[in-house]
């Protein structure tokens, strides 16, 4: 298991998975809210299509096979190497090698790029594990954009019966799913999009077992959003030998102003009829949000269902309530996040980290709130946060919410941009400095204001401000002990001092003090 979420009833999409290899098949399974299971393979080309990297680089590691709780497989520890070459704008070669007790695994791969909008990527792997079973697998990738807009990516795939991953290594070929350790696999995805006709994907997926066994998938999907409306259109059909399951999927989504959304849909199969549904979402802020929908069976049964996300700045929770028509009621709880253990301690994330992220420093301030790509991140007690995840070799945003400052708090710069490396953790202080700002009214002997346009000096003599208003003088960075001359238009001095340390709490932008200016 490397990744699971709750998802909303029709189509969905899964981004940013934390991949563990992207050269195994996904299994995805999805559990409908009446126990019903459904099951289907991606394979691998599909996950990470054929791409051409940034920079020739290299990476080694070292770890032990995980052992899950009643596990009985080998735990062996084992050594990898893989190095990758780039040969100029339009080709990269790259080249591996893993070893542990009673297996090893060699492979080697190109990407090229036929045109500017065609990348052609090969792959081969081979294992020989102890008892002297060998095997080789042989995946093919193909990405192509074909006139305006139209995307069409190409995989296949075939692995003898005798290869195996280094987690398969102790498993039994004859137990355990067949699809696992296909045979043979291909697919075809075409995706396009345009202000006209709005975004139109389809794809055929297509598995051999190795006991011979099928199972293929077609699904195809149409979405438009208007001013007023979003509609989406989605058919799936699955096959496995006989049997064979359809399933389609209308939505009409209708924004109720700025952060507020109400949408219906309708959704049948050959398992469990047709089914409607509403679902009122409200996002409160930019750390709250919620939503209640409720669903109607063929045969008339009534289900409600409602969640609630919040950001409470370190972690992200999520909680859930449902209540069926025979009532019962389901809750669950969900908390995400994520800690960066570092030189200065161990940095709190409301998101969790992926394998390239930033750390972040304002000051010592606590609550500050930064924006990042992932979405907004607050700083922990010694002023620093993370970014949980950065796009490699892109730049990325790190922006400051200046009304989260403290009052005394400034930063001359709140904006950084950065471009790191895959797998790089970038260090990002944003210098920041106490301040104290007053707005003091200024009156002389007799009770009145200064006159406006007079000079304000330090009691060095140094020229600081002018008197911007009658009696208004503002100053923005405060010592403790403020002593100030005020010029007088017959070029008498007016002198003042106090001490800012005394004045009462307060949490306004900055302090506002009446004071009596002395002649001297």
């Amino acid at each position: 298991m490397i990744y699971t979420t709750l998802v909303p009833a029709g189509p969905f999409t899964l981004r940013d998975l934390p991949l563990i290899s992207d050269r195994v098949d996904l299994q995805v399974s999805v559990f409908e809210e009446n126990g019903e299971r459904r099951d289907f393979h991606v394979p691998a080309a599909d996950v990470r299509p054929a791409r051409l990297g940034a920079v020739s680089s290299y990476g080694l590691a070292a770890g032990k096979i995980r052992q899950f709780a009643g596990g009985e497989r080998d735990t062996p520890a084992f050594f990898a190497a893989s190095r990758d070459w780039r040969w100029g704008p339009q080709t990269q070669t790259s080249a591996g090698w893993m070893g542990a007790e009673g297996y090893q695994s060699v492979g080697w791969g190109i990407s090229q790029a036929l045109t500017r909008t065609t990348i052609l990527g090969l792959q081969q792997l081979g294992s020989r594990t102890a008892p002297g079973t060998r095997g080789q697998e042989v995946q093919a990738r193909l990405n192509t954009v074909v006139g305006a807009g139209l995307t069409v990516g190409l995989t296949a795939g075939q692995r003898s019966s005798g290869f195996r991953y280094l987690s398969e290594a102790s498993l039994d070929p004859a137990v355990g799913d067949p699809f696992a350790r296909a045979t043979h696999h291909w697919s075809l995805s075409l995706r396009r999009a345009d202000s006209s006709w709005g975004a139109i994907s389809g794809s055929l997926t297509r598995y051999k077992g190795a006991g011979g066994n099928g199972n293929s998938r077609i699904s195809t999907a149409w979405s438009r959003a208007f001013d007023w409306a979003t509609f989406s259109l989605s058919v799936e059909h699955d096959r496995a030998e006989q049997a064979g399951r359809t399933g389609v999927f209308a939505n009409v989504g209708v924004p109720l102003g700025r952060n507020r959304r109400l949408s219906t849909s309708a959704r049948h199969d050959d398992s469990r009829g047709l089914r409607t549904g509403a679902r009122y979402t409200e996002q409160v802020s930019d750390s709250l949000g919620y939503s209640i929908g409720a669903d109607r069976s063929a045969d008339g049964r009534n289900d409600l269902n409602a969640r609630l996300n919040a950001l409470p700045r370190y972690t992200s929770a999520e909680l859930g309530y449902a209540q069926t028509s025979a009532g019962a009621r389901h809750y669950d709880l969900t908390l995400r996040g994520g800690l960066a253990m570092h030189e200065e301690g161990v940095t709190p994330s409301p998101y969790p980290l992926r394998d390239t992220f930033g750390l972040l420093k304002v000051g010592d301030s606590a609550g500050i709130k930064i924006g990042t790509s992932q979405g907004p991140v607050w700083t922990d007690g010694a002023g620093r946060a993370v970014a949980a995840a950065l796009p490699a070799y892109q730049a990325s945003r790190i922006e400051i919410d200046t009304v989260s400052l403290p009052r005394n708090v400034e930063v001359p710069n709140g904006f950084q941009e950065v471009r790191a490396a895959r797998g790089a953790v970038p260090r990002l202080d944003f210098q920041a400095g106490m301040v104290r700002r007053l707005m003091l009214y200024v009156r002389n002997e007799e009770g009145t204001p200064v006159a406006k346009g007079l000079g304000v000096y330090d009691h060095d003599g140094q020229y600081l401000t002018t008197v911007v208003d009658a009696g208004l003088v503002y100053l923005e960075d405060a010592p403790d002990v403020v002593r100030l001359n005020v010029t007088r238009a017959d070029e008498r001095v007016c002198r003042l001092e106090f001490d800012t340390r005394q004045l009462p709490a307060s949490t306004e932008p900055y302090d506002r003090l009446e004071v009596a200016c002395q002649e001297g």
